[in-house]
């Protein structure tokens, strides 16, 4: 049986993973040739992942005639909830099926390799709003960092970000990279996806941070909530969020089919559907046969004008054939409702890209 999981929370924390760049990786030397070292600073210094790595290797970056090195710590990072609506400092917007956003928090930082104090640091304060495009494989991404506080030796602080988003899909950043970090300065601005999938992508976006400037390189590695791209949903090709799982809301029109679902939704025990205190329906076409069949009488005995309608929907895993009741129940619906449910639930699957396998919720 499923687990019972909250609407958001698949898309709560940002991933982290602050890896260790060793000497002479390729990661090294991209750091390198792309974002430039000063010059008083050795080309050949390694570009390290984690204030902890740069301790660990003082030793070996002095034997280099380094005097200082950098590193970048993400500290915090919080992501908005379906139901934070408002643009507000600290939720900047709305989690939906097309959209994800994170704020964090972070310091580059400056050690001295002499005796391993920190002798300078940075403050930043990112925000990062991926906007996702149901009908077309490219969509943007807002990636804006706000250096919010400083202190000590860093002067002449330069940052550049690197994106990918897996090999089936190709990102550009739409902004001066890399450019200059200083208190009361910024960087970033629009990121560019196009994804090219095969039939269905899951992806995300890796994003390297590479600080240079009065030290060996540092270099922080972060990672956003995973999204999709597909070809097969719809008539049109499209990405969503798939950690979001969409509301139905459209059955209260439907007097006798949306009784029926309340009815079902209430009396339990999983409450399928319900978002309060209950399981998500998840789509599977494969059942609808089956579904059909244990719902269903044999046709001929409903009252005239009507048919048959069960919930769960026949196109989930939740329908009769896999359950009991009263977790599910049938009723005699009117042929008018029925004909429009169809419609109504096809629409649902095809604007929010419900692909088979993926949950959702019915609101009544």
């Amino acid at each position: 049986m499923m687990k019972r999981a909250r609407p958001w929370a698949l898309t709560l924390a940002l991933t982290v993973t602050l890896g260790l760049a060793v000497q002479g990786s390729a990661l090294a030397s991209a750091a390198s040739r792309t974002h430039g070292l000063s010059a008083s600073q050795p080309s050949r210094a390694p570009a390290l992942s984690t204030c902890a790595a740069v301790q660990s290797h003082r030793r070996a970056l002095t034997a280099q005639g380094l005097t200082r090195a950098m590193c970048v710590t993400q500290l915090t990072s919080k992501s908005a909830r379906p139901a934070d609506r408002a643009r507000t400092a600290d939720l900047f917007c709305a989690i939906n099926r097309f959209e994800i956003c994170t704020n964090s928090t972070g310091t580059i930082s400056v050690i001295d390799l002499s005796n391993g104090q920190t002798v300078g640091q940075l403050s930043y304060a990112l925000q990062q709003d991926i906007v996702l495009n149901p009908n077309s494989l490219t969509f943007g991404e807002n990636y804006n960092m706000n250096f919010t506080g400083g202190w000590g030796n860093i002067l002449g602080m330069n940052v550049g970000l690197a994106v990918t988003c897996g090999p089936d899909c190709s990102a550009t950043t739409n902004f001066t990279n890399p450019g200059p970090a200083y208190v009361g300065g910024s960087f970033g601005g629009g990121i560019s996806y196009s994804d090219f999938p095969v039939v269905i992508d899951n992806t995300r976006s890796t994003y390297t941070l590479t600080a240079t400037g009065p030290g060996a390189p540092g270099v922080g590695v972060t990672q956003s909530q995973p999204y999709r791209c597909d070809t097969i949903a719809s008539f049109n090709s499209g990405c969503v969020n798939p950690g979001y799982w969409p509301i139905l809301t459209t059955m209260v029109s439907l007097p006798t089919i949306a009784q029926n679902i309340r009815n079902v939704q209430s009396a339990g025990p999983h409450h399928y559907g319900r978002m309060a205190g209950g399981f998500p329906l998840i789509r599977n076409d494969s059942l609808q046969a089956a579904n059909n069949a244990a719902a269903c009488p044999p046709p001929g005995s409903q009252p005239p004008n009507t048919t048959c309608d069960e919930y769960p929907f026949a196109s989930t895993s939740q329908g009769a054939s896999q359950t009991q009741k009263p977790d599910w129940n049938s009723v005699w619906a009117p042929v008018s409702e029925q004909n429009a449910q169809g419609g109504y639930i096809s629409s649902f699957y095809q604007t929010n890209r419900v692909l088979s396998g993926d949950a959702f919720w019915v609101q009544v």
